[in-house]
């Protein structure tokens, strides 16, 4: 939640437009181990259920897939030309990403 709040994801809103769809939410725990088995840390991940929304809610839906195809030329090419491949993950890079339209989100409840 901090880090959704410092880059200023979203606003909490107490009434919603009337006839406005509102799409359901809640959090997905995970536990990362070490190869000993002992925890390294704790994740909590709050998605949206999309699957509650319906398709005249939002317009074109796109999804960055990368070709298993391009995959292999590139661990080839690197591999014949004796480059290193660097990789970088950002968690929080999707946080940037410009939302055209408005997307109205309940909380999960508290349990």
């Amino acid at each position: 939640m901090a880090s959704l709040e410092k880059h200023d994801v979203f606003d909490i809103v107490t009434e919603v437009p009337p006839g406005t769809a509102v799409v359901d939410s809640k959090w997905v725990l995970t536990i990362k181990q070490k190869l000993d088995g002992s925890i390294e840390k704790y994740k909590a991940h709050l998605v949206t259920r999309g699957f509650s929304q319906n398709p005249e809610d939002y317009g074109e839906i796109t999804s960055p897939v990368i070709d298993t195809a391009v995959i292999r030329y590139t661990l080839g090419y690197t591999a014949i030309h004796n480059h290193e491949i660097a990789v970088l993950d950002i968690p929080t890079a999707y946080l940037g990403a410009t939302l055209h339209e408005e997307v109205y989100m309940k909380l999960p409840d508290a349990d």
